[in-house]
């Protein structure tokens, strides 16, 4: 209200974009998404409904692949779609360069270069279910005997380790999550990722590494 933008922009799948773009449709300023499209066709996941919803309510969608403009077709609103490409992929080659130039996260936890593997976790399927986290923890302990994990730990997952009193082994490198350059270095460097993460999933595409 106070900043009377011309048009509000919106990425991702988020809560904060469904609600920055609800938000701008109800005080009928125009609203464009970007990475629209994306589906998993799994209601389930709270990021579904938040990319439903921000593309049925943007009156313009910035798609990252065909696919995803197909299914905007699928769903009447391929008449707002736009192929424009991925800005994921944009973000990793341009930031890749300054990440090396300004970050090292390997001195900073003690890891050495091609030889960690990477983990995250923090999808509810994932993490608030006992045995699920349980599993997950005991994999990552098991896999730490012969090359030590680095795992940058979810705030959520954080507390359901806690309330499940789970334990990792002293190879498993538990870490705060890292910026977004200290990221795309330990997954550039990383023997292997292991993630339940759709971002990391593409950004380790782009990079060629084992996911």
């Amino acid at each position: 209200i106070a900043e009377k933008p011309d048009r509000v922009l919106v990425y991702g799948d988020t809560n904060s974009t469904v609600a920055a773009a609800l938000a701008a449709v109800k005080l009928h300023i125009p609203t464009a998404h970007v990475e629209a499209g994306m589906r998993s066709f799994n209601r389930k996941m709270p990021e579904e409904i938040n990319r439903v919803v921000s593309d049925h309510i943007s009156d313009i969608n910035f798609c990252s692949t065909p696919i995803a403009v197909k299914n905007l077709e699928n769903e009447g609103r391929g008449h707002t779609a736009i192929l424009v490409g991925d800005v994921m992929y944009d973000c990793a080659l341009n930031f890749s360069d300054a990440a090396e130039k300004n970050c090292d996260p390997f001195k900073k936890f003690g890891i050495e270069k091609g030889n960690y593997v990477l983990m995250t976790c923090h999808r509810p399927a994932n993490t608030d279910v006992h045995e699920n986290l349980e599993a997950i923890v005991r994999a990552a302990n098991d896999i730490s005997e012969t090359c030590p994990v680095l795992y940058p730990v979810h705030p959520r997952t954080k507390k359901y380790i806690a309330d499940y009193k789970l334990s990792f082994s002293g190879n498993v490198k538990v870490v705060a999550p890292l910026s977004y350059f200290d990221m795309l270095l330990a997954e550039r460097y990383s023997k292997l990722i292991l993630t339940d993460s759709g971002g990391i999933q593409e950004e380790t595409t782009i990079l060629k590494v084992p996911c």
